[in-house]
């Protein structure tokens, strides 16, 4: 049982982990994008 509870606990911690990079991506990709073009900024 605990293993399993532990189990459970890594494969959480891998998601938020996972969720976590692909929020920086999403925001390196947005900001890589507006310096790229500006005018997005107006």
């Amino acid at each position: 049982m605990f293993n399993q509870k532990h189990h459970i606990h890594n494969y959480l911690k891998d998601y938020l982990n996972l969720l976590a990079i692909k929020k920086t991506r999403l925001v390196f990709v947005n900001v890589f994008n507006v310096n790229i073009y500006p005018e997005n900024l107006i």
